[in-house]
């Protein structure tokens, strides 16, 4: 299983998963378990790499994309 390092802002975790966007979806997840965090601490991309937090982005989403997807996801 692939290990990805998902960054925005204040948001920085190390996840494994399959898939970038579940990747994601673990960060979020974590980060917003966390006490006093909010939306607004993060940019508007959230970053995604296989590399580590130093190299440059392979993959990146809005945070839009993210509501939608942690959405879809409650709802199945």
């Amino acid at each position: 299983m692939p290990k990805y390092y998902v960054f925005s802002g204040k948001l920085k975790y190390v996840v494994n998963s399959d898939y970038t966007m579940d990747a994601v979806a673990k960060a979020m997840d974590a980060y917003f378990t966390k006490p006093n965090v909010d939306w607004d601490d993060l940019d508007d991309f959230i970053y995604v790499n296989e590399r580590g937090f130093l190299s440059d982005p392979e993959d990146y989403c809005t945070t839009d994309e993210v509501i939608d997807y942690l959405e879809s996801e409650e709802e199945e």
